[in-house]
């Protein structure tokens, strides 16, 4: 899926993606590398305005430093990646970093059908046609997000298969056969947390070849502010997770959250706010954590 004409920016991206990252790309927590060590304070801004900080990347000959640079240019030589994590740590916004209000995203789920992709007809007032989020994409060249993408049914997933392969184009049977094309900076990426119930269809894994995964990035975390004991409690439950003493540790969202709390309301809420975050039959194993490390907070969920 590469561009009809290739930069030697473009070859040396190929190059690092073939033969240095193996079978999945981890961002958010590798050194930046000799001489690239400015890559961890590069700040971008998301469309609601908030700030993203890069992720840094493995050093690369592409010269590609954060994961910002690395998804514009995968945009340049039509390389589509799949993000993978937990929900919260950051898949969604360094997309939204990287291409800003240019970027069109669709929110799947199990109810996701065809008419929000593809498009369909309107009774608005004599049955007209409106075109789905990914054909709006397709005839504007823009960059397109499918966030939690897994989530739709396989159908609507095949539906789209012409779209992110060689064929780059979409045809609209519900309007006798009208081929919708790519343009030449069209580009896409899908995210999802995947597990035993929400997986990509293999032909679509196989069109989004490239699959990076997110972790919370704890250094992002303490630069943006983030109190340094919650990042210790995170670390900690994040351990436990791995030796298989917990279920669930917060991510970046749940961080950034913390902090936002505790800068309005105090300490003692922020506590009890992540508390009562841990998904259900998780409360005392983080609790429990919580205890440890704040020894002068109560820690339960809030209660009115």
């Amino acid at each position: 899926m590469a561009s009809p004409v290739e930069s030697a920016e473009g070859s040396a991206l190929r190059g690092f993606l073939a033969e240095e990252m193996g079978e999945e790309l981890k961002v958010g927590r590798e050194p930046a590398g000799e001489g690239n060590e400015d890559c961890k304070r590069r700040h971008y801004t998301r469309p609601n305005g908030e700030v993203y900080v890069g992720r840094s990347v493995p050093r690369n000959e592409a010269g590609v430093r954060d994961d910002v640079e690395l998804f514009r240019a995968l945009r340049e030589v039509r390389i589509f990646p799949r993000l993978l994590s937990a929900p919260g740590t950051g898949k969604t916004s360094a997309i939204e970093a990287s291409f800003g209000s240019e970027l069109i995203t669709v929110v799947c789920a199990e109810g996701t059908d065809e008419d929000t992709l593809v498009g369909g007809y309107r009774p608005r007032p004599d049955w007209e046609w409106v075109d789905g989020l990914v054909t709006k994409a397709l005839r504007e060249d823009r960059p397109l997000l499918l966030d939690e993408f897994a989530a739709a049914h396989p159908r609507v997933q095949s539906r789209l298969n012409g779209v992110f392969d060689g064929r780059l184009e979409l045809v609209l049977s519900e309007r006798d056969g009208e081929v919708v094309r790519a343009g030449r900076k069209f580009w896409a990426a899908v995210a999802y947390n995947p597990g035993p119930e929400l997986q990509l269809s293999a032909a679509m894994e196989s069109r989004f070849s490239l699959p990076i995964r997110y972790r919370t990035d704890y250094r992002v975390a303490r630069e943006i502010g983030v109190p340094d004991r919650v990042v210790r409690l995170a670390k900690r439950l994040e351990r436990m997770v791995g030796a298989g003493e917990a279920s669930w540790s917060p991510q970046m969202r749940e961080l950034v959250a913390f902090r936002r709390h505790a800068e309005l309301l105090g300490e003692r809420w922020a506590v009890g706010a992540l508390v009562g975050a841990a998904p259900e039959g998780c409360e005392e194993e983080v609790a429990a954590a919580c205890a440890e490390v704040f020894r002068d907070v109560p820690a339960r969920p809030l209660e009115l």
